[in-house]
């Protein structure tokens, strides 16, 4: 509300001193609260006369409060003696301006007065144009719409009251209606524990408990351990929660007596492969070994894997670990690493009708090929001849069933092709036939492309700088549609 100061200036009346007085608002609304107050009392032991349109209406006191003014009320004050008889100084008069408009915010209804967090029920109010709103913000409100927000939270959730309301404005004036709403919270079936797992004789510390709630506790057993599944249960005026929050705790021996038994997929594997093995019991608490330290295990897709690096027989080893630090016997089993076949040093294509020789560094073992291009002629010597143009697979298998494959180029070398000067310096020219090839490539003798050129199809020869190659042997590899040809030459300095 506003304070205005109203200070006398006029003459004083009568031949009587002044005294001033203000108001807590002048321009009020109908019932309003209105105090009235002397701004300069003088003595500690004055005495004042309040008058309303000339009436008293109130004595002996600095202050005069009232709610019942009307329109054009006049309201002053007089200071006088202790008998109220003699007048020492007046007052002007205030003169009120008092709106008789009287809104109504009207009454509140609703089918219920709890609400759970998350749903929404609606209010109506008897009378129409007027805003909703929440006191606490626990819930909103809109066009009488209520939804329940959130509830009190310190570590369980509590019901908590929001205070709704119907504002009614009519110029400067407005009522209020009002309606109580619990905001009740959803179950909460949150607990905690402090380990997941106990050692011997350590108990069992649950932090909680759920809220509103109990426990549900499922126990099992083994050899090795005790466990609970432990399920707080929760359950308030919006219903029940028993499966949002679950733990497991394992209580572990500090010693195991059996020992854990190894399963292996197979008994042998490739040099470089995996394969899956478990034993009895949690796989989480396994300890694998390698007795020559040639195997490496890993956790893969939930299960163990061991892969070897060197070839031989090998032995792994298991034992049971906890946390508690415990120790089973161990369990052991074999297993054979093979060689695993390398890829053969070929790097260029094998010529239609030409017999080549396959080699790998795994002696013992078998090559195959089931594409037509190429004939396998020696499959133990590695005896290999082109029968057409292509591209096919060829698979080295060993004894143990490890097996490599290559993938080999057939071309047709029949095309006359020559090469000069042989050695060559800075300039390598190609003498080839019009349309046989489209491109030739230099190869160094550990199969890397040293350079790479097009070859114009009605040209009758093809320039290649070689000036900054190395010095060393080069086979020049020129292909197209007919197939390919290889040529060898040397350069120099």
């Amino acid at each position: 509300m506003r304070l205005l100061f109203f200070f006398l200036i006029l003459l004083p009346f009568c031949g009587y001193a002044q005294i001033h007085i203000a108001a807590s608002d002048t321009t009020v609304c109908n019932g309003t609260r209105v105090v009235f107050s002397v701004t300069d009392t003088g003595s500690a032991t004055a005495h004042f006369n309040w008058m309303l349109n000339g009436n008293y209406v109130g004595t002996d006191t600095s202050v005069y409060i009232t709610d019942t003014l009307n329109n054009g009320d006049s309201v002053l004050c007089k200071r006088t003696n202790a008998a109220h008889d003699t007048v020492f100084a007046i007052s002007d008069a205030i003169v009120m301006v008092v709106d008789t408009a009287i809104p109504d915010a009207g009454i509140i209804t609703g089918t219920v007065s709890r609400l759970c967090v998350g749903t929404s029920t609606l209010l109506t109010d008897t009378t129409s144009g007027g805003i909703w709103g929440a006191t606490n913000e626990h819930a909103t409100v809109t066009d009488g719409t209520v939804v329940a927000v959130y509830a009190g939270l310190f570590e369980c959730p509590y019901p908590v009251e929001d205070t709704l309301y119907y504002v009614v404005y009519d110029g400067g004036c407005s009522d209020t209606a009002f309606y109580t709403m619990t905001i009740e919270p959803k179950p909460y079936a949150y607990f905690d524990i402090v380990k997941p797992y106990l050692c011997g004789a350590e108990p069992l510390t649950i932090i909680g408990p759920p809220c509103g709630g109990t426990y549900d506790v499922l126990t099992y057993s083994d050899k090795r351990r005790d466990n609970w599944n432990i399920f707080g249960v929760s359950t308030n005026f919006c219903g029940s929660d028993t499966t949002k929050y679950y733990k497991s705790v394992t209580r572990y021996k500090r010693f195991y007596d059996d020992t854990p038994v190894i399963s292996l997929t197979v008994d042998e594997m490739c040099q470089g492969g995996s394969v899956v093995l478990s034993a009895t019991g949690d796989p989480n608490w396994l300890g694998w070994y390698s007795n020559s330290r040639t195997l490496s295990f890993f956790y893969k897709d939930d299960e163990w894997h061991v892969s070897g690096t060197k070839v031989g027989l090998d032995t792994i080893t298991v034992t049971w670990n906890s946390p508690c630090g415990s120790m089973s016997p161990a369990g052991q089993a074999t297993i054979r690493i093979n060689p695993q076949p390398q890829r053969d040093s070929i790097t260029w294509p094998i010529c239609i009708g030409e017999e080549t020789r396959l080699e790998n560094v795994v002696p013992g073992g078998e090559w195959q090929c089931s594409d037509p291009t190429i004939a396998v002629t020696d499959p133990t010597l590695g005896k290999i001849m082109g029968i057409s143009v292509g591209s096919a697979i060829v698979t080295y298998t060993h004894s143990s069933g490890c097996f490599g494959t290559r993938k080999l180029s057939i071309a047709d070398c029949d095309v006359a092709v020559s090469a000069f000067p042989n050695p060559a310096t800075n300039t390598l020219v190609l003498n080839h036939q019009a349309g046989s090839y489209d491109h030739c490539a230099i190869i160094n003798d550990l199969g890397i492309t040293m350079l790479s050129q097009q070859i114009n199809e009605t040209a009758l020869y093809t320039v290649l700088d070689v000036s900054t190659l190395p010095p060393g042997i080069y086979i020049t590899n020129l292909t197209g549609e007919k197939g390919s040809k290889k040529i060898k030459f040397r350069k120099q300095y």
